[in-house]
């Protein structure tokens, strides 16, 4: 009997909520020479907040993408590095409103099945919308 109120054996809803485990103290390892230097985790951090890719940071630095989220594991100054390169490098949708309006999007010409050229195409919808929206008060 599932729903029997006169059960008094305790259901999971009414346990308490384990509380969370201390995260394990970093662990000093060794420095390799080809390893996780300064300066290819500031490679690694600069082509993360560029690309937001980890295979691609990890390529520009010289290092697997897999010993990358190692190091992340055992290094909380760089994993604190990591988050805000990511935070940092996010693009809002303001900026690409702006750049679409404003300075276009490059996009092929084609004629009989080859590309023959570019062209810039702006978005005269978006900057529009820029214009009546325009915080300064000019699109009213």
């Amino acid at each position: 009997m599932e729903n029997d109120p006169s059960d008094d054996t305790p259901h999971n809803s009414h346990l308490p909520v384990p509380a969370a485990e201390e995260p394990p103290p970093e662990r000093p390892y060794r420095v390799r020479h080809d390893g996780w230097t300064a300066e290819r985790q500031n490679i690694f951090i600069e082509s993360l907040a560029k690309t937001r890719c980890v295979r691609d940071a990890s390529r520009m630095a010289g290092i697997s993408w897999n010993s990358a989220y190692r190091h992340r594991k055992r290094s909380q100054a760089f994993a604190d590095r990591w988050d805000l390169a990511l935070r940092r490098s996010e693009t809002t949708i303001g900026e690409v409103t702006w750049q679409r309006a404003v300075e276009g999007v490059e996009e092929d010409v084609w004629y009989h099945g080859k590309v023959v050229g570019q062209r810039t195409k702006y978005a005269n919808d978006l900057l529009r919308l820029l214009y009546q929206h325009d915080t300064n008060g000019a699109g009213n």
